[in-house]
């Protein structure tokens, strides 16, 4: 998942890539195929196996060896009402937004949403282990880092 919440690419054990908004540009494709480690062409997320999507969102069931995991992925800006919202964050693992989405909103395990990506930048999910790595997790320690989160931190102070 990019930085923005806007990309999200499901990788397969054998190299497949499908793509949450299919019209990401190439730029986007390239940066996660190197980032998976394929040279495999991305489809969209509505042709993974057990992807089922709207316009607005898609909730894709990931078989693993073990267990299944299901994600939600918002893709639009279109306004979701929030007990809908609520209702169907309840019924996965993992939700995913490039938006700020509502405290009601509780998955069994992580939402990904604005507020968590501001704090941590891209994520990667690793469903097997149940571990998250997080693209600001190597970089902390970085001078342009830490002067980013001072400015975050007096932004919100004036707020």
């Amino acid at each position: 998942m990019t930085g923005d919440g806007k990309h999200l690419a499901l990788v397969s054990a054998d190299g497949d890539i499908a793509l949450l908004r299919g019209r990401a540009g190439e730029f986007v494709r390239g940066m996660i195929s190197e980032k998976a480690g394929s040279d495999t062409e991305a489809s969209q997320i509505e042709d993974w196996p057990g992807a089922q999507c709207t316009a607005d969102n898609c909730v894709v069931t990931l078989m693993g060896r073990e267990r299944s995991w299901t994600l939600l992925a918002t893709r639009t800006r279109n306004p979701i009402p929030s007990m809908e919202m609520a209702a169907a964050c309840k019924r996965v693992d993992i939700v995913v937004s490039d938006r700020w989405l509502p405290k009601s909103c509780r998955p069994r395990w992580i939402k990904a949403d604005r507020q968590l990506l501001e704090q941590t930048g891209g994520l990667a999910f690793y469903l097997e282990a149940q571990r998250v790595v997080t693209a600001n997790e190597n970089s902390r320690h970085l001078p342009w880092v830490q002067a980013a989160n001072v400015a975050r931190a007096a932004d919100a102070s004036r707020q």
